[in-house]
């Protein structure tokens, strides 16, 4: 019998090809099994007659989805049933991290400013070496969320289209202790100003100021 593709993760990929794609299925047997982008095949790996791995090729720039099936050797696609559309974008990067700190029980918000930012129910943000949490597209150069709690110091930052393909710009945040004030020396001064405060606590170096 013919594969027939049920469903796939993800279900998004770079323009620039090497997302490795999840198939999961009917039928899919034998080293004959190919994965079918439109008009292109690429080789699967078989894991089981449920489930096959194919990574995506290189598309052109006026090229925005293609549709993927699972295919018996050099069958024409028309020959398998079922088929998923796969949403092909163009590289995304990051270019800079505001702020660049923030305390290491997480909850800063984050502004990342890149290029080629989409909107997607599946945007992360991988903060260190924390499980990505959820971004917010703002604009095709603006992408928000907020850091989680973490144990390091300097990270990076970085944005996927999901919790599989990652930008490698290394940009970094930096996390430190909590600021807290413990003291104010002296308690009184002029009402006319001037006056030379002493603040003593925890957690302000590297604090703006």
């Amino acid at each position: 019998e013919a594969p027939e593709t049920i469903s796939m993760i993800p279900r998004e990929a770079m323009m620039s090809g090497g997302t490795l794609l999840r198939l999961t299925g009917k039928h899919m047997v034998g080293t004959a099994t190919r994965c079918s982008f439109g008009e292109e095949t690429v080789a699967a790996h078989v894991v089981s007659t449920a489930l096959a791995m194919c990574e995506a090729p290189g598309v052109s720039a006026t090229e925005t989805a293609v549709v993927v099936k699972a295919v018996v050797g050099e069958l024409a696609t028309a020959s398998s049933t079922g088929g998923l559309q796969l949403t092909m974008r163009s590289e995304v990067s990051v270019e800079q991290v505001t702020p660049d700190n923030g305390p290491l029980e997480g909850g800063t918000s984050l502004s990342i400013s890149g290029s080629a930012f989409a909107a997607s129910e599946t945007m992360v943000c991988r903060v260190g070496t924390t499980a990505p949490v959820a971004a917010r597209c703002e604009s095709v150069h603006m992408v928000t969320c907020t850091t989680p709690a973490h144990s390091g110091t300097e990270v990076e930052v970085e944005v996927g289209m999901g919790a599989w393909e990652f930008t490698n710009n290394r940009m970094t945040f930096k996390y430190s202790s909590s600021t807290k004030v413990h003291a104010v020396v002296p308690t009184m001064g002029t009402t006319a100003g001037g006056t030379m405060v002493t603040v003593m606590g925890v957690g302000m170096e590297g604090q703006p100021t």
